[in-house]
């Protein structure tokens, strides 16, 4: 046995995975005009870390450069300023101006000696100086038996050749960042922090937290070299005058989330309580902030409120973050008494939509002002399918970067939806819901919002409403009536049940509603039944908003109504003791309820009764017609005897 095969045997019981013999770089936008085409001017992967600037070690040597494309270029990405080669250097697909990349289409990379296949642990990106950067990429690595995805889709740094650390390493601790809340101001100066600490245990204020959280590594949107300067304060032993400074702040203002500065801690390092900052001593502070975290490369959520640090001068701020006490069990019946879950669907059915449906924004919020007051807090967003790349939580972590796609492009009503369940011992009633949906394409105009009292079993309509439109925000109160109440419709459907009425009383009855109700995504209360005897003839008329009947209909007679043995199923899951023996038939509603052998048998007897009256008719006319004529001969011939009478008399005369 080789040295390489005891090398990837020991590295495979150590870490479950030895490395990858290819890895590549690929597109997660396809609706962008980059202004250039997309570019690439490094891409490097590292066995050693911490993940971030001026600390990474282990570059892994490529043996060659790979490309969907411009094949001879890519050797350019790979021969950067790392292998000696020019930061001037780039690839560039034949995409991204004027017409777009496409999603995982376009891509490069390179392959690995086997004896270089070694665990990744950090790969270093750059792209673009001014335009033709892709914001969102993955990447992607092979062994041998396929191309797997070694991260979720993540955000590159931006323009001016920024460099991108991208952790690969599974056992990564989790990562902490700074971000400003202000987007029209001169700062005076570029946006400045000088210090961003975390610690496990207060107090948290003026009198010193404790239980400094190390970090393993620095990370920024932009001037990564700098970073360390942040980390390395006065905490760490450093000097109260380094700073990280960002490419914005005076003149051009700062944008909204989209600078940041941060770090990641050690895996198994204590949660955070408290953290501390320092930005400018005169000039580049921002006023509003906002703290998040991350356990991945995506997905950041926000720790805090936006809050107000007035830094000018070197002041520190102390910024509590450790959780509030559990308030006291709930009793079952408070329990029920509050939504458990909350999603987001099309109204009514859609036409195409440019795109995926897409939903970046979805808040409900207990009190205060709508997108600023409690927001209800989930445990576990979920979802339909979804486009690839995407997932539920990209809805609900407040990065305008990041959102959810469903897999519709024309969507019926309610075929999709995007959610999230609660705690139900914390739950709370929602007051406003924050929409916001696709920038470009992708937008459902017509929409509505659900709620589950049992955590997502079943689900009831709150609100149908009309979004503002791309790139804005639609704030919905829930506590007053839609104005938008949609034309109601009813879907009647027939079954026949073994047994008598008297074996089907109200727990029975309400047990079929809730059945049906269910696969309908209506409530229990927009479900009526009529139990007619002898053969225990049921009856049920469903409301739904006509706009969605068909859809619904369609569900429906795919669902637990598609046949007898399909609805027995339900109702015996649902506790209902009967056998069904018909398969469900949907009857045309306004028909009063009629069989279509009624429906029939009553055209067949109206068309008999008009031929019969026909016949009558045609009968009564030909036996009239010789009186009509023996009339008309009389009255000839006494005309014209009156005639020749005048004719004498005149003559005689």
């Amino acid at each position: 046995m080789g040295r390489v095969s005891l090398l990837l045997i020991g590295c495979f019981y150590a870490l479950g995975h030895c490395g990858y013999t290819s890895y590549r770089l690929l597109p997660m936008d396809d609706v962008l005009d980059l202004g250039d085409n997309w570019t690439v001017r490094a891409f490097e992967i590292y066995s050693g870390g911490p993940c971030g600037a001026d600390t990474l070690s282990g570059l892994i040597p490529f043996e060659n450069p790979i490309a969907s494309e411009n094949i001879d270029n890519a050797v350019k990405v790979l021969n950067n300023s790392a292998y000696g080669g020019s930061t001037w250097d780039n690839w560039q697909a034949s995409c991204g101006h004027p017409t777009p990349c496409q999603k995982r289409e376009q891509w490069v990379g390179f392959t690995v000696a086997s004896d270089n296949a070694v665990q990744p642990r950090c790969a270093k990106i750059r792209q673009c100086w001014g335009t033709g950067c892709m914001p969102k990429l993955v990447i992607q690595g092979n062994d041998g038996s396929g191309w797997v995805d070694l991260t979720t889709a993540f955000d590159h740094a931006g323009p001016k050749g920024a460099y991108t650390y991208v952790n690969l390493d599974p056992s990564v601790g989790p990562s902490y960042r700074l971000v400003p809340m202000n987007d029209t101001l001169d700062l005076g100066d570029n946006w400045t922090v000088r210090a961003f600490e975390a610690y496990s245990d207060g107090p948290c204020n003026e009198a010193g937290p404790t239980g400094l959280i190390p970090f393993e590594a620095g990370i920024a949107s932009g001037n990564l070299d700098r970073v360390v300067n942040v980390l390395n304060n006065t905490a760490y032993g450093g000097k109260t005058y380094d700073k990280w400074a960002a490419f914005c702040g005076s003149p051009t203002p700062c944008v909204q989330r989209e600078e940041w500065v941060g770090f990641t801690a050690p895996a198994g390092a204590a949660t955070p309580k408290c953290f501390k900052i320092r930005q400018c001593f005169g000039t580049g502070c921002m006023p509003n902030l906002i703290i998040q975290s991350t356990q991945t490369t995506r997905g950041w959520t926000d720790m805090t409120d936006v809050f107000v640090h007035d830094g000018v001068g070197g002041k520190y701020g102390y910024i509590d973050v450790a959780p509030p006490p559990s308030p006291p069990p709930r009793s079952p019946a408070q329990t029920t008494a509050v939504p458990t879950g909350w999603r987001l669907l099309p109204a009514t059915d859609t036409g195409d939509l440019g795109d995926f449906w897409t939903v970046r924004t979805f808040d409900v919020y207990a009190g205060g002002t709508c997108g600023e007051g409690t927001m209800i807090d989930l445990i576990k967003p979920t979802s339909t399918f979804t486009n690839d790349g995407s997932e539920p939580a990209f809805a609900f972590d407040n990065d305008l970067k990041t959102y959810w796609q469903g897999s519709c492009r024309t969507c019926a009503a309610k075929s999709a939806w995007v959610g999230f369940l609660v705690d139900a011992a914390t739950a709370q009633a929602g007051k406003c819901a924050r929409i916001r949906q696709c920038l470009g394409t992708g937008c459902v105009e017509k929409l509505l919002i659900q709620q589950s009292f049992d955590e997502g079993t079943t689900w009831v309509d709150v609100k149908t409403f009309t979004h503002a439109g791309k790139k804005l925000i639609t704030y919905v109160d829930l506590t007053a009536e839609s104005a938008e109440s949609a034309e109601s419709a009813e879907i009647v459907v027939e079954f026949t049940l073994s047994g008598a009425v008297s074996d089907y009383a109200s727990a029975q009855q309400d047990s079929i509603k809730q059945v049906i109700a269910a696969d309908a995504q209506v409530s229990a209360n927009a479900v009526s039944l009529t139990i007619v005897a002898a053969s225990v003839k049921v009856t049920a008329t469903i409301t739904v908003d006509a706009s969605a009947k068909s859809s619904t209909q369609m569900s429906l007679s795919s669902g637990i109504l598609a046949s007898a043995s399909a609805l027995q199923t339900a109702l015996t899951t649902a506790g209902v003791s009967a056998t069904v023996e018909s398969d469900p038939s949907f009857v045309s509603s306004g028909s009063g309820g009629l069989t279509t052998g009624a429906i029939v048998g009553i055209a067949v007897g109206g068309f008999i009764a008009f031929i019969v009256i026909l016949v009558v008719v045609l009968v009564v006319v030909k036996r009239s017609k010789p009186s009509l004529k023996t009339s008309s001969s009389s009255s000839s011939s006494s005309s014209s005897s009156s005639s020749s009478s005048s004719s004498s008399s005149s003559s005689s005369s």
